[in-house]
């Protein structure tokens, strides 16, 4: 069984305060999901990508990632969000919280994107080659 549950992500230009994603401790809802997030859960029976009330820190939400064996190719699976900010030749600092209990692995991913032509520029995240546990 792979499960994973983000508890709260906090993105940020270093020299401000300000979060540049919204809801970020996944309070506000938009139904049974927590707005402003999008959820992408490659096909499998039992995979899910759910809002959930098991958020041990600050706040009653979280979201959870969940499939119940493993896929045979590495899984996509992700709670994403798109930032609109202007943050060309700009460092970004992101802090989050993610239970591991029962999971496989684990990451926080940012991947900056170019709209014209439209691809990856950039890329960062918790660990690419020693993911969380």
């Amino acid at each position: 069984m792979w499960r994973l549950i983000f508890l709260g992500i906090f993105l940020s230009l270093p020299c401000e305060a300000r979060n540049l994603l919204a809801n970020p401790g996944f309070e506000q809802l938009d139904g049974a999901a927590p707005a402003r997030w999008n959820a992408f859960v490659m096909p499998m029976p039992g995979a899910e990508g759910v809002l959930s009330e098991e958020a041990p820190q600050e706040g009653r939400f979280c979201v959870k990632l969940h499939n119940p064996q493993p896929y045979e190719n590495e899984p996509i699976n992700n709670w994403s969000q798109s930032v609109i900010a202007q943050v060309a030749g700009k460092s970004l600092q992101i802090r989050g919280y993610i239970r591991t209990k029962d999971a496989t692995e684990a990451a926080i991913w940012v991947q900056c994107f170019r709209r014209t032509p439209w691809g990856v520029v950039a890329f960062g995240a918790t660990s690419t080659d020693a993911p969380r546990y």
